[in-house]
């Protein structure tokens, strides 16, 4: 490995997932998570310690803090940006911020089909996306949209596409008889922070990120209320 690699933190709190990772040269040196509601607040910093300290860094070795920045809970969005803003203030370096949809279709690696993740919304809507591989890499082909549940199918199209996102499994009796038979819905049971860390490599390596000012969550609509 690369002496001089820079360590990366990532923080997973946009649903269900409360997770964090230390990666380096987009590799995972540490990682903590743990599937439960309600507990980001309690168990968000305890992870970053532990994960520094498997990691046997300080977190003044960090080069940037990347968070999965929804769309998702609000609760668990300000909780993750708050804490990775905070630590990168403190610490003088970037938030990296990046799509949780992304993340999701990421995840099921290169694919023929379109890859759709699927979050949901609530009030019988879902935000979406749509993503593939090409010759160029992984692509987005539809930038993440807030759509009414009844458009869906529509929007899909009738293309061959894999439907994912823990939602889309949760969501499979209703989601079922409204696709086409050219779209098959999987996933795995949560985000991947393998997924989260190339991601946010990939765009550290750019340069790719906002002011420490700017970097805030992709909500997609106005808070009313706890998703």
């Amino acid at each position: 490995m690369n002496q001089t690699a820079p360590y990366l933190l990532h923080i997973e709190t946009t649903g269900l997932t409360c997770g964090v990772a230390v990666s380096r040269e987009s590799g995972i040196v540490s990682e903590f998570a743990v599937n439960q509601k309600n507990v980001h607040s309690r168990k968000l910093a305890p992870f970053v310690e532990q994960a520094l300290k498997e990691a046997e860094i300080s977190p003044d070795v960090l080069s940037a803090i990347v968070v999965s920045a929804g769309p998702g809970s609000f609760t668990g969005l300000r909780i993750g940006f708050s804490l990775a803003k905070g630590m990168a203030q403190a610490l003088n370096i970037p938030v990296i911020p990046v799509s949780t949809l992304q993340v999701w279709a990421y995840s099921l690696g290169p694919r023929p089909e379109a890859i759709v993740p699927i979050i949901d919304a609530r009030r019988e809507e879902l935000f979406v996306a749509r993503f593939h591989h090409d010759a160029n890499g992984f692509q987005e082909v539809e930038k993440p949209t807030l759509l009414p549940l009844a458009e869906f199918p529509n929007w899909l199209g009738d293309a061959p596409a894999i439907i994912t996102g823990a939602d889309a499994v949760r969501l499979k009796p209703q989601l079922h008889p409204l696709l086409p038979d050219s779209a098959t819905i999987w996933s795995a049971p949560q985000p991947q922070m393998w997924a989260l860390a190339e991601l946010g490599y990939s765009a550290y390596l750019k340069g790719n990120w906002p002011s420490l000012t700017d970097a805030e969550p992709l909500y997609m609509r106005a808070f009313k209320g706890v998703l």
